[in-house]
């Protein structure tokens, strides 16, 4: 294969210009991509040497096959986004569904309602969607069920605030189509485990994980995060646990990533050489258990990214050919998007392939700037082993940091702590819970007496995950950055790879340290000189007034922003025991809007849906002696 070109790197690239185009466009790309062509076939021409067949060929394969790929690839990607956006529109048209359906998750419970996952298997075919029934209804569903349902459809919500929270584009980054709300005389039973065999098997093994998990370990947060660890499930775990894991960037452990396909790689190659089975046949098996895996967790994009990748080095190894980490990485993101384009919404998608890049691509960088040597051989090992996790942590945040400033307005200071040190007892967790689990198989007495271990490490990784997330300043509330800003910061990361390549090229050794930090610097004060430039810039320009009215749901709250800069928030919301307004809807709307702090604060009248109980932390307004009050402290995160 080619490493210079990579056919398929470019493929995708083009695929993803294409569903963007298709998302936020509705005029076609093909107009701009045949214009490209044309240009790209006349400029060959004008520069074609008659004399020279060598570097005509040179041309043709370094320039006009790529951008031919890449046309063809962009028009796919818009016509394709398109065509699946249509589906979904003739959908939200509809006020009401009638159809034959099958039940494809287990039943779960909220306050009022039970809900399932059904898809469509009449006239609607092969569309998911979410079936709610009031909780007191005496239908009680089961997987595989096939039911005839009618009711009510409600197509799902978009963003009501500004960069608020789309319900549509999560839903269609999950294939699911809307909720159809149903009575019990609207719900037929058709057929009993109507579902095939493979789901059946999977279904069955992904709730024997769970079940076990939870008869195992009493403590329902520890058996909530072995199920997590385990298959990817974090249901079960409680929202500060959750909240402890993202504070603290350890909510990767939780999601099944390329960590866990990889010791599954490990644990059946070597399960394969002491049954001495032989090679072929035992990479086949390796394949199968991978994707019986990547079926059980739910397909979600990390671990679909990681099974992908894992299966084409096991099939290049079998067709003996050399893998290349990059169009590994392309064909697997080529195959998510394929299936469903708007997957391109999922932040989970974007933080796995971001941090597969950044480790791929800087950690020779950062591991020549930790050069620690000693004489002592056991502790030389103990270091590289830290530095190792330490290197890999780094470089991927490095690609990262924009994703989690844009998505979660948090830049953590103490990744690196968190990560060295759960790191290893994650690792021993997921090997020793799969080993668990196939034990309680077999004889599950001994699968309680050996989980007393497993819930050790857990509790552990726990104390971890909440002593580093109230570490002071370990994380940074930021503003939602600006497009531009996130388009320079990685234009700025190419520049630094660029310039790291060039020199080894010109002098054929590696930069010194003190060379990449003087590189790294040049390019860090460049960038900040223009980022601050056009910040200025767009301040001085724009002197309007502007008035704001935040949907809160219950309540009221407007924020005013004067001609000379100054920021007014007149009322929060409101906020119960169930849903923090000022912490879900509040912050981040202020965020986005580049606001982390407030000039002026102002509340009409103490209800509960105008003065909220989490405005206190805003500027620690006390609400109860002021009714006006002057305040330039940060928001502080709740």
């Amino acid at each position: 294969m080619n490493k210079i070109i990579r056919p398929i790197l470019i493929a995708c690239l083009g695929f993803l210009i294409g569903i963007i185009w298709g998302l936020y466009l509705k005029i076609s790309i093909a107009f701009i991509c045949i214009l490209v062509v044309i240009i790209c076939t006349l400029y060959i021409k004008s520069n074609f040497n008659l004399r020279s067949k060598i570097l005509n060929k040179k041309i043709i394969k370094f320039f006009y096959k790529p951008i031919i790929i890449l046309a063809i690839m962009s028009l796919i990607g818009d016509v394709y986004t398109k065509f699946c956006s249509n589906m979904y529109e003739q959908i939200y048209l509809s006020s009401e569904i009638e159809d034959l359906a099958i039940v494809i998750s287990e039943e779960k419970q909220t306050e009022y309602k039970k809900v399932y996952t059904i898809k469509t298997i009449g006239k609607l075919e092969n569309k998911k969607f979410i079936l709610k029934i009031n909780k007191n209804s005496k239908t009680s569903l089961k997987y595989g069920d096939v039911i005839k349902v009618k009711g009510e459809y409600e197509s799902p919500s978009v963003a009501r605030n500004y960069k608020g929270f789309d319900y549509s584009k999560y839903l269609k980054s999950k294939g699911i189509y809307g909720t159809i709300y149903s009575q019990d005389n609207n719900i037929k039973l058709v057929e009993y485990n109507q579902i095939n065999i493979l789901d059946k098997c999977i279904n069955n093994a992904r709730n024997a994980v769970i079940t076990n998990s939870k008869k195992l370990i009493e403590n329902t947060t520890i058996s909530g995060l072995l199920i997590g660890i385990l298959v990817g499930d974090t249901g079960y775990i409680d929202d500060k646990t959750q909240d402890d894991f993202k504070n603290s960037s350890l909510a990767h452990m939780l999601a099944v990533s390329g960590q866990h396909v990889a010791y599954i790689i490990i644990a059946i190659n070597f399960a394969l050489k002491v049954s001495k089975l032989g090679k072929i046949f035992g990479k086949i098996i390796s394949i199968c258990i991978l994707i019986f895996f990547m079926l059980m967790t739910g397909l979600t994009p990390s671990v679909t990214r990681a099974g992908i990748m894992g299966i084409l080095i096991i099939l290049s190894s079998l067709f003996y050919r050399k893998s290349d980490i990059y169009t590994n990485l392309a064909l697997s993101m080529l195959i998510i998007l394929f299936f469903n384009p708007f997957a391109i919404f999922d932040v989970g998608l974007w933080l796995s392939y971001a941090g597969t890049l950044g480790i791929i691509l800087f950690q020779r960088i950062i591991n020549d700037l930790f050069t620690i040597k000693i004489q002592n051989v056991v502790l030389q090992k103990i270091i590289d082993f830290i530095k190792e996790m330490l290197v890999i942590t780094i470089a991927a945040q490095i690609i990262i940091i924009p994703i989690m400033a844009l998505n979660f307005n948090q830049i953590s200071l103490m990744f690196w702590l968190s990560n060295v040190l759960a790191s290893p007892i994650i690792a021993i967790c997921i090997i020793y819970g799969f080993i668990l689990i196939f034990i309680s198989f077999i004889y599950f007495p001994l699968a309680q007496i050996l989980a007393i271990p497993i819930e050790l490490l857990i509790n552990i990784i726990i104390i971890i995950a909440e002593k580093t997330a109230n570490i002071p300043f370990a994380n940074l509330l930021v503003t939602t950055p600006k497009t531009s800003f996130v388009i320079i910061y990685y234009i700025g990361l190419i520049i630094l790879l660029y310039c790291k390549r060039e020199n080894k090229k010109q002098y054929k050794i590696e930069k010194t340290v003190i060379n990449n930090i003087k590189n790294m610097l040049k390019i860090i004060v460049v960038l900040m000189t223009i980022i601050c430039i056009i910040s200025y810039g767009i301040k001085i320009v724009d002197k309007k007034l502007c008035i704001f009215f935040i949907d809160v749901g219950q309540g009221d709250s407007t924020l005013i922003i004067t001609r000379k800069g100054k920021k007014v928030l007149i009322d929060g919301g409101g906020s119960d025991s169930t849903y923090d307004v000022g912490k879900n809807v509040l912050l981040p709307y202020l965020l986005d809007r580049g606001i982390k702090k407030i000039d002026f604060a102002m509340i009409s009248h103490f209800d509960s849906d105008h003065c909220l109980r989490s405005f206190y932390y805003y500027g620690k307004i006390d609400c109860k002696k002021c009714y006006y009050i002057k305040t330039n402290r940060k928001f502080r995160k709740l």
